[in-house]
């Protein structure tokens, strides 16, 4: 493992994204026009380190449109771009796509 890697473990963005592992319960609000809200529903999930906390899973259960959903995310740190990027897929999308987000 890398000295980088270590000390963003310790102290660093990968600290700072283990403070989301736990077990999650909230209310999820979906827009798709800026001013009306199309959907709002309960959600919960559970997010765990993996890979020795090089990444967070995301494991997600909710309802769209008073259908059930649930979905995969997994989110990190990429160090030398210094941005956190995150991939996830779901039942809510058509399709079989991975979709993709980096910020």
């Amino acid at each position: 493992m890398s000295g980088k890697l270590e000390q963003s473990l310790k102290s660093g963005p990968h600290a700072k994204l283990a403070k989301l592992v736990g077990t999650w319960a909230g209310t999820t609000r979906v827009w798709f026009e800026p001013t009306t809200v199309a959907d709002e529903s309960p959600v919960e999930g559970v997010m765990k380190a993996v890979l020795g906390g090089r990444f967070i899973l995301h494991e997600y259960k909710g309802s769209f449109g008073g259908k059930p959903l649930e979905g995969l995310a997994l989110y990190g740190y990429h160090l030398d771009l210094k941005k956190i990027q995150s991939a996830w897929i779901d039942s809510f999308h058509n399709g079989a796509a991975i979709m993709f987000s980096e910020g």
